[in-house]
């Protein structure tokens, strides 16, 4: 009894939720984590670059919170946008 209803739940579930949707946009999640992750490398580099140039004092932390909060902000805002937006077409 108990494991048909839950056979019955679990089926259900797959019925409604779109899997191909999710592993899209897992692939997009994962994506914009590489990229994020290159440019993060790339600038922390440069600013650390300028930073020993002109002898001021780098503190990496402070500078990772200054320019990668926001990019990573403004992508999962226009991605929970997108999510919220789209017409859901279910299968």
């Amino acid at each position: 009894m108990i494991l048909e209803k839950l056979h019955r739940a679990i089926n259900n579930f797959n019925k409604t939720f779109n899997w191909r949707r999710f592993r899209r946009d897992a692939l997009h999640l994962g994506e914009s984590l590489l990229v994020f992750g290159v440019l993060y490398g790339i600038f922390s580099t440069l600013i650390w670059g300028v930073c020993w140039l002109f002898k001021i004092n780098y503190n990496p932390d402070l500078i990772a919170v200054a320019w990668a909060v926001p990019v990573l902000l403004d992508t999962l805002v226009k991605k929970a946008y997108d999510w919220n937006n789209e017409v859901r077409d279910w299968d």
